[in-house]
């Protein structure tokens, strides 16, 4: 036998016996046999019994390419259980790695978060990169409307949850990045606040987290978008509404801020006192001015100071508010950690306290880069 033929026959012999070591794939997950759960509901009953709803996106055999949204709910002790109740409930294989929304009713969000995701954290399947956001109220109520303005219920607040984040009205909050927060004893999370009223659902700011729970205390829309500008979170754009004086003349303007550039310095003082120094510039282009105001150079001047000082007053109202409630959004306490940690491990046991007492002094200094083509 010459070389080339035995090639050959060694070759014959590989390919029979791959037959027997390779006959397929021994953890194939098909898609056609699954149940995929795109959004999840947490909520407490009045029992105080944990309640779950999920919506699975399904396209019923002899409907065309209309999907709908199926509905389940189960109420028990544990995450876990109730995963498993609901996997009895559905016909397919229960399967949540396509999740894309968790949502919390503000009763159940109020109570330590941790325990409730402990079980996403230990799936190697878990959705990481699905959206959270607290709701007020029962957040199974909407998850069961099933569909909203011709769209499926879970895609509907995926879209108005990205829609938020690309405006700069909520923080880009994910399973994966919440986990980081927790695990961070010097910086608190939080998540979008969802309303709804008379059959309108909406964004209506951020509810503030401090040591994994709910305060029961929410940002506003335009304190939300405030908030991110002090963090340095500034996405495609963000808007605000404000109401100056000019000249003895009471301005009403819109404007987008286009850019920004922070300096954020935490000290501790000899007498072992927390101060914290954030300067935020900002350039803004007004897209809209409700009253007569010259365009000249000196009088956009006084425009950007009143602006600026407006802004200042506002960012103290926010951080007081954040402070009263023990939410450390900005990351002071990571700070001391960071570049102060022999006076961080003095304090931090109180640490919950004396953060309520940081002197903040945030100071906001705008500039106009765009005033519209009538300018």
């Amino acid at each position: 036998m010459n070389s080339l033929t035995i090639k050959r026959a060694l070759s014959v012999c590989f390919c029979i016996l791959s037959l027997f070591i390779l006959p397929g794939c021994w953890d194939q997950d098909l898609l056609k046999t699954a149940d995929l759960v795109y959004i999840t509901a947490f909520d407490q009953t009045p029992e105080g019994r944990l309640k779950v709803t999920i919506g699975i996106h399904d396209i019923p055999a002899g409907q065309g390419d209309k999907p709908i949204c199926q509905t389940y709910t189960a109420e028990g002790a544990s995450t876990r259980s109730l995963r498993n109740a609901l996997d009895r409930q559905t016909s397919g294989k229960f399967r949540t790695y396509k999740t894309r929304v968790f949502l919390f009713g503000n009763k159940e969000a109020e109570k330590d978060m941790y325990p409730l995701l402990d079980s996403i954290y230990r799936d190697p399947k878990a959705a990481l990169d699905a959206r959270m956001a607290v709701v007020e109220g029962d957040a199974g109520e909407l998850v069961n409307l099933k569909e909203l303005k011709g769209t499926l219920i879970g895609r509907f607040f995926e879209e108005l949850l990205l829609g938020g984040e690309k405006t700069t009205v909520i923080p880009r909050t994910t399973v994966q990045s919440v986990c980081s927060a927790m695990l961070d004893a010097g910086h608190d999370f939080g998540l979008p606040y969802i309303t709804s009223k008379d059959g309108a659902i909406s964004i209506s700011g951020i509810a503030m987290f401090h040591n994994h729970s709910y305060t029961n205390t929410y940002l506003s829309v335009e304190e939300a978008t405030l908030f991110l500008i002090l963090k340095n979170k500034l996405e495609d754009k963000g808007s605000l509404f404000r109401e100056v004086s000019v000249e003895d003349k009471k301005v009403s303007l819109m404007f987008d801020i286009r850019d920004e550039n922070r300096k954020f310095d935490v000290d501790v003082t000899k007498n072992g006192e927390v101060k914290v120094d954030l300067q935020v510039k900002i350039k803004i282009a007004i897209t809209e001015l409700q009253a007569e105001l010259g365009s000249d150079y000196a009088t956009m001047r006084k425009l950007e100071k009143a602006l600026s000082e407006d802004l200042t007053q506002m960012s103290k109202q926010v951080i007081s508010k954040m402070q009263k409630s023990g939410f450390d959004g900005l990351g002071i306490g990571r700070q001391l950690i960071a570049h102060h940690f022999s006076y961080w491990k003095k304090v931090e046991k109180d640490w919950d306290d004396l953060y309520k007492t940081v002197q903040i002094e945030p100071r906001i200094e705008v500039e106009t880069i765009h005033r519209g083509i009538i300018d």
